[in-house]
């Protein structure tokens, strides 16, 4: 499975994602500095931006990232009674 414009990455222990544009792309850049911007291929890539609890962007994730399967560890949980 990849990441695309209606499948989302993983749940995320940070928060939420929202749908957004490369941000190190140098469409992104201030004219002087387009340059220097990491990414200069065309087309700018759309994706998921991943979000703190605050809202905060903390992450790009663009779109046609493989995704692993979500899993679930079991853990069995032990009670010891005190004397």
């Amino acid at each position: 499975m990849v990441t695309s414009a209606t499948q989302k990455p993983n749940p995320s222990a940070h928060g939420e994602y929202e749908r957004g544009v490369d941000p190190w792309h140098r469409d992104a850049f201030p004219a002087e500095f387009k340059d220097q911007a990491p990414r200069q291929e065309n087309p700018r890539a759309e994706g998921w931006y991943e979000l703190d609890w605050c809202g905060n962007v903390i992450n790009f994730i663009p779109d046609g990232t493989p995704i692993a399967a979500a899993t679930i560890e079991r853990f069995d949980l032990v009670v010891v009674a005190a004397r």
